[in-house]
């Protein structure tokens, strides 16, 4: 009995340590200029995006809870060629971000956030 009481305040700091960002961390995300990657040929046919009616579904997610949205385009065209879609380059406006599945403070608090007008952690997003 008394060698489980010996182990109890071990297991607890274990369980801390193991719950409280001892976990594995992504790489950090390369942030810059967007660069050509596709480049469409003279036969393509060049499209722009309707911008009116154009609109990116997100969901973001963290440990317990995920967040949905959208957010628009400010501008976008893409080519294509026989039926395929070759090139496209596409500018995403980010203070048009929009927290969907929240109301009130929340909704306001999570855009500002996102968009960077928030705390000193918003930096870290967008």
């Amino acid at each position: 009995m008394k060698s489980i009481f010996r182990l109890l305040p071990l297991a607890i700091l274990a369980t801390f340590f193991f719950a409280c960002g001892g976990g594995v961390e992504g790489e950090d995300a390369n942030v810059g200029e967007a660069t050509d990657t596709a480049t469409a040929t003279q036969e393509a046919v060049m499209y722009d995006v309707d911008l009116g009616s154009s609109i990116i579904n997100w969901e973001g997610a963290k440990p317990g809870a995920t967040h949905t949205g959208n957010i628009k385009l400010q501008s976008g065209s893409f080519s294509v060629k026989n039926g395929n879609i070759e090139a496209g380059k596409f500018i995403i406006d980010m203070n048009s971000i929009n927290v969907t599945d929240l109301e009130g403070d929340s909704k306001a608090g999570l855009e500002g956030h996102l968009k960077g007008t928030g705390d000193e952690k918003s930096a870290d997003d967008f």
